[in-house]
């Protein structure tokens, strides 16, 4: 077995499913080859290989199970590039992205038969992901609409790879998202090892499907997008996303699709800060609740210079377990107002008096000018979140108050 070999199958396979054939009897095992939407294209089992159940489901339904769909959606996020090698459903599979001159076509599936199967040489299983990426070019190239499902196209989107408006409109005109105006999209993180036990991923699109019609569930680097329209109601999402033990967080509204990759960035953004925050258990949010306190993440994250004075203040509290950076927070929240001050913090006149005037004597004499007032106020707000106090940043709202 050598490149020659494989190089002879391809020379004289006429089709992917002649090719698939050919290698998979090579190789003496399984193979399955997708489209980056999932979709089962072609497949081969080798006569002295029993189907198992999960492949025949797959194959009946012309799909990738959900929760296998996942781990490789997973890991395209890190290193598409790479091929790996993960544990499903007691069988060893080798998963490869195919790409042809740089953009992924989809993906090819080697599915160990026994614990005892002889791998091939890795070389050589790159060298057959590179013909069989050519041939499926060949089939499921421009002229027959490859990349052209409404999935692709929307992961396409939110990639970056339309440069202008008129180039997606042209590419979508073909798919539901011609004239696709939904109000909102959820962005789910699902629970880990969802198959071993026992919520089907097949369950969560079935059930999704027939619960919200329209919302074109699809996965994308690992996590559930559902697309939601006004008649969907959020109440039944959050059962939903309770039921499968879902982490969900509701975009903003969506005024132009076009705009989807920032949506999703920032819907993105929530979600990392809900799930690094100690929300184990499944929820249901919304991305505006927590707009402000991104934002200064992002803003920490990015190297914003805090005041130098405001910095003094913040250690000041760090050391002596103090309340200066909330007190000037405050105040200039409340445009200086002494009365609103003290009512906000629930603190005494006389303590808050002190407390601003040892922040203008010892820190920050200039900080009631005009000029300086947002930049100090933004840092301020800063220096409260890296002393733990997001929850100031953070809506009050509760799941009663969402709404599409």
């Amino acid at each position: 077995m050598d490149r020659q070999t494989l190089t002879d199958i391809f020379i004289n396979s006429p089709s992917l499913s002649e090719l698939i054939k050919n290698i998979g009897g090579l190789f003496g095992a399984p193979i399955l080859v997708t489209d980056d939407a999932f979709m089962i294209l072609s497949s081969f089992t080798p006569d002295t290989v029993p189907h198992s159940r999960e492949l025949k489901t797959a194959l009946n339904h012309s799909e990738l199970p959900f929760d296998l769909s996942s781990i490789i959606s997973a890991h395209t996020e890190t290193d598409a590039a790479v091929p790996f090698e993960c544990e499903y459903n007691g069988k060893t599979l080798r998963i490869s992205t195919l790409f042809y001159n740089g953009t992924s076509l989809g993906n090819m599936i080697l599915v160990y038969p026994n614990p005892d199967f002889e791998k091939p040489d890795e070389a050589l299983l790159s060298f057959a992901d590179s013909i069989v990426s050519k041939q499926l070019y060949g089939e499921y190239g421009k002229d027959s609409g490859f990349s052209g499902t409404a999935e692709q196209i929307l992961r396409e989107l939110i990639d970056g790879e339309f440069s202008d408006r008129q180039k997606f409109e042209l590419k979508a005109q073909s798919t539901y998202l011609s004239g696709f105006n939904p109000e909102r999209f959820a962005l789910c993180a699902l629970p880990q090892g969802a198959a071993s036990s026992g919520i089907g991923g097949e369950r969560i699109m079935q059930n999704l499907n027939s619960l919200f019609h329209g919302c074109h569930p699809f996965i994308y680097k690992g996590n559930l997008i559902i697309f939601l329209h006004k008649e969907h109601g959020i109440s039944k999402l959050c059962r939903f996303s309770e039921e499968y033990g879902l982490k969900t967080v509701i975009s903003e509204r969506i005024q132009d699709l076009f705009t989807l990759p920032q949506m999703y960035a920032f819907t993105k953004n929530a979600l990392n800060y809900l799930l690094s925050h100690g929300h184990y258990e499944s929820f249901t949010e919304q991305c505006e609740k927590y707009s402000l306190i991104i934002l200064l993440k992002e803003l920490e994250q990015n190297g914003f210079p805090m005041d130098p004075g405001v910095k003094k203040l913040y250690l000041a509290d760090k050391d002596a377990g103090t309340e200066l950076c909330l007190t000037l927070y405050t105040y200039i929240s409340c445009r200086h107002s002494l009365k609103e001050t003290c009512e906000k913090l629930f603190t005494h006149r006389n303590t808050v008096l002190y407390r601003i005037r040892k922040i203008k004597e010892e820190y920050i004499p200039d900080f009631d000018v005009p000029e300086n007032s947002f930049n100090i106020l933004l840092s301020a707000a800063l220096a409260l979140t890296k002393l733990g106090n997001d929850d100031l940043f953070i809506q009050k709202n509760s799941k009663g108050d969402i709404a599409l």
